[in-house]
C-alpha cells in the first residue's frame, strides 16, 4: 500500500477530529452539565490530532521513515475504525441535542456513560497510532542501549494496550489472561482490527533489532533501568493509555493489570559467567496507579537482593540471568481501597519467558472503597 494512502487517511481523520471538536463546543454551550465529561473527550481529540499530524509528516514522501507494506494497511484500518468512533460521537450529541429541562437529567443517567466509552475508545486509538510514531524513530536513536530500551518500552506499551482492549472487549480475539471483577466494555473498540494492527506493530518494532546483543550493551540497558525515566520520559505517552482514576464516590470499580517481561540474548556471554546470557526486564503496568502503595517483587534467591519494593512507577526491574523462574508479586493498595476479596494486598505471579522478545498477560481485578467503620485501629 502506498504511503500516500496513509497521508490521505490522516487528512480525512484530522478533518473529522476538527469537526468533532467543533460539535462538542456547540453542544456544551447549550448543555453545560456535560462540560466536564466532554472536556475529557476534547482532550483525547486534541492529542489524537497532534499524533495524526506527526504520522502524516513522517509518511508524506519521507523516504527515511518508509513503513513496511504489511503495516500500512493496519494503520489505515485503525484510522478508518477511528472515523467510526467519531461518527458515534456525532450520534451521541444529536441524541441529547435540543431544548428541554430534562436533558441534564438524561445526560447524567446515560449520556456521560456513553461519552466515557467514546473517550476510552479514542484513547486506545490515539495510543495505538502513537506506537507507530515511536517505532519509526528507533533506527535513529544515538546510543544502542537507549535505542533498545526504547524498543522495549514500545513492546511494553503494546502489551499494555492489548490488555486494555482485551478487558474492555472480552469477546475479542485477544487473550485476556486470568481475570476477575467487572469488565469495562466499549462497543467502539474493534478487537479484530486492533489485534491485527498490534501484531503488525510488534513485528515492525522487533524487526529493527532481531539479533543478540553484546555484554556492554546489556550493561548499559541495566544502568538505564536504574533511572526512573529510562530513555525519554516524554517519548511515549503512557498516561494516555491509562484508565481513568478510580473515583471514591463510585464505590466499586476495577483495575487493569498487565504483567510480563521483555527478553534479549547476550552474545558472547560473560566468560566469568557463561550461563548468564539472558537480559530480561519484568514489568507491571496498571490503571489506577495513584492508589497503589507499593509492589513487592520476589525474584529467584540467586539474585541480590532477591526481593524488594517498588513504590513509584514505572514498576519494572531489569536483570541478567541464566534461566526461567516464577516471579511472585504482591500489589498493595493505599489506605481506603480494597481488592475484590476485601484484602488490601493482591498476590500474582509471572513465569519468565525467554522465547523471542518475551510475553505478557493481563488481569482485571475488582477494587472497592473501604468502609471507614471496618478499619482496625
Amino acid at each position: 500500500m502506498d504511503p500516500i494512502s496513509i497521508t490521505t487517511s490522516c487528512l480525512a481523520l484530522i478533518s473529522a477530529v476538527t469537526g468533532g471538536a467543533r460539535c462538542i463546543t456547540e453542544f456544551v454551550v447549550n448543555c453545560r452539565d456535560a462540560r466536564r465529561d466532554l472536556a475529557a473527550v476534547s482532550r483525547e481529540l486534541s492529542e489524537l490530532e497532534m499524533t495524526l499530524h506527526i504520522l502524516k509528516n513522517d509518511t508524506d514522501g519521507n523516504k527515511r521513515n518508509q513503513l513496511p507494506e504489511k503495516l500500512c494497511k493496519p494503520i489505515c484500518d485503525i484510522m478508518q475504525n477511528c472515523l467510526g468512533v467519531l461518527s458515534e460521537l456525532q450520534v451521541l450529541l444529536k441524541r441529547y441535542d435540543g431544548q428541554g429541562l430534562d436533558r441534564a437529567a438524561r445526560w447524567a443517567i446515560s449520556g456521560k456513560k456513553d461519552a466515557e466509552k467514546i473517550r476510552a475508545s479514542l484513547e486506545a486509538h490515539k495510543g495505538a497510532l502513537s506506537l507507530v510514531v515511536e517505532a519509526t524513530t528507533l533506527e535513529y536513536t544515538m546510543k544502542m542501549a537507549e535505542q533498545l530500551a526504547k524498543q522495549d518500552e514500545i513492546l511494553k506499551q503494546i502489551a499494555w494496550l492489548r490488555g486494555v482492549v482485551s478487558q474492555r472487549q472480552p469477546n475479542g480475539r485477544i487473550d485476556a489472561g486470568s481475570s476477575s471483577g467487572d469488565r469495562h466494555e466499549s462497543p467502539t473498540v474493534a478487537p479484530s482490527v486492533m489485534d491485527e494492527y498490534l501484531d503488525s506493530v510488534t513485528d515492525y518494532a522487533e524487526s529493527i533489532y532481531e539479533g543478540s546483543i553484546s555484554e556492554d550493551v546489556a550493561d548499559g540497558m541495566q544502568r538505564l533501568s536504574l533511572s526512573v525515566n529510562t530513555v525519554d520520559s516524554g517519548a511515549l505517552d503512557r498516561e494516555g493509555l491509562v484508565l481513568p482514576p478510580l473515583a471514591p464516590d463510585e464505590g466499586i470499580d476495577s483495575m487493569t493489570i498487565v504483567i510480563g517481561n521483555t527478553h534479549r540474548v547476550i552474545t558472547p556471554p560473560d566468560p566469568l559467567r557463561p550461563h548468564n546470557k539472558h537480559l530480561w526486564s519484568f514489568f507491571v503496568r496498571t490503571s489506577g496507579e495513584e492508589i497503589i502503595k507499593e509492589i513487592w517483587v520476589d525474584l529467584h534467591p540467586t539474585f541480590q537482593p532477591p526481593a524488594f519494593r517498588l513504590k513509584t512507577p514505572p514498576f519494572e526491574v531489569t536483570r541478567v540471568g541464566w534461566g526461567e523462574f516464577i516471579i511472585d508479586i504482591i500489589i498493595t493498595l493505599k489506605n481506603g481501597y480494597l481488592w475484590h476479596d476485601s484484602k488490601r494486598s493482591l498476590a500474582l505471579e509471572w513465569d519468565l519467558v525467554f522465547d523471542g522478545h518475551g510475553s505478557s498477560t493481563s488481569h482485571e481485578c475488582g477494587v472497592s472503597v473501604e468502609n471507614p467503620a471496618s478499619r482496625s485501629g
